[in-house]
């Protein structure tokens, strides 16, 4: 990727009826699949004969098979850029996961294959997947304080690695929808928007009660510490701010940037305010370094190149604090500023590296 940061699910508007039923089949398979996982591992109903090195997969593997697969049913696409990010979501994404066949017990598959897909219904079936089950699933940081044991805690972080990817993939994925159907891109967005909007309110309903609270003894506030990322988070979004403010009068009067910089400034502004709650108690930083622009506008292009410049900055925070945000809030906000960044004319498929996911056993 030229620009990007190193650091790295259907639409209710298809066209055909058949999408509905995809969708419970897919749905219908999470569900046994992670029930027999919990069959397998709970002390009450049948115990399974488990071979032992079959992993116990995660509801982020099982989200990661789904997603593979749906990508894996679509059929060749004729235009090249939807041919392009196929390939790369479906690399970052990884391969379909399918047990051993060579298991005492035979094991199913975690989600049954789906059947062929036209190219964009592929990638907005995968959306929609991602944004109906990334709202139940826990921040990487609520895994790990959850976690018993540093190989818990080492699977929290990976889980957390996963659904950043995944988000990313959506975030890329709905660009494509957005141009091919936008009444199904319409209704993805919704979907996004409102499960981040849910999350988000939580965080405000415990804002009192966490500023009553007195600074975490001992915390660190470093770069790569948790409060140091989100800090982070909060510089990039205020920068954004600034640089929409100082560009904007620099783009042409026809510019998609310039037509969205108003309603960019205030989906940045609020940003920046929900990562300083997800600081809670320790304060945001200052706001000085926002006023430090690399590059400064001058005319359209030079407006165009510090608006993408700003939205990396966004993309890569997001993604270094992925752990530590909501996984429905952090996939709000990679669709937000990846929708930016094309409209200041740097469309990216992925915004983080996109270098796939191992497998379970492989990482153990």
């Amino acid at each position: 990727m030229s620009a990007d940061p190193t650091a790295g699910a259907a639409a209710a508007a298809m066209r055909t009826e058949a999408s509905p039923t995809r969708r419970a089949v897919l749905a219908s398979g999470l569900l046994a699949a992670t029930a027999l996982l919990v069959a397998g591992t709970s002390g009450c109903g049948l115990r399974l004969d488990r071979d032992p090195r079959l992993p116990a997969l995660s509801a982020a593997d099982v989200l990661r098979d789904a997603v593979a697969r749906t990508l894996a049913a679509a059929e060749p696409a004729s235009e090249p850029a939807v041919r392009t990010g196929l390939e790369a979501f479906a690399a970052a994404v990884g391969p379909p996961w399918n047990p051993p066949g060579d298991l005492r017990t035979p094991a199913p598959a975690p989600n049954p294959d789906p059947s062929p897909l036209a190219p964009l219904e592929a990638l907005a079936e995968a959306v929609g997947l991602i944004a109906r089950t990334l709202p139940d699933l826990p921040s990487g940081a609520a895994a790990e304080a959850s976690a018993d044991g540093d190989r818990e805690r080492r699977a929290a972080a990976r889980d957390a690695d996963a659904l950043a990817v995944l988000a990313d993939v959506a975030a890329g994925a709905l660009l494509h929808v957005r141009r091919g159907d936008a009444a199904a891109a319409a209704a993805l967005t919704a979907e996004i928007e409102d499960a981040a909007a849910e999350v988000l309110r939580s965080l405000d309903s415990g804002r009192s009660a966490a500023e009553d609270e007195e600074d975490r003894a001992g915390e660190s506030t470093g770069e790569d510490s948790p409060a140091g990322v989100l800090a982070g988070l909060v510089t990039a979004a205020r920068q954004a701010e600034y640089a929409y403010e100082r560009a904007a009068v620099h783009l042409g009067t026809d510019s998609p940037a310039r037509a969205g910089a108003a309603a960019r400034i205030a989906s940045a502004a609020s940003l920046a305010a929900q990562a300083g709650i997800l600081m809670l108690p320790l304060s945001p930083p200052a706001d000085r370094a926002a006023w430090e622009l690399g590059t400064r506008p001058h005319d359209h292009d030079s407006a165009l190149l510090v608006l993408q410049k700003a939205e990396d900055g966004i993309a890569a925070a997001l993604l270094t604090a992925r752990a530590q945000l909501p996984p429905a809030a952090l996939l709000h906000w990679l669709t937000d500023t990846a929708a930016a960044r094309e409209r200041a004319g740097g469309p990216q498929d992925l915004r983080g590296a996109g270098t796939g996911l191992r497998h379970r056993e492989e990482q153990e």
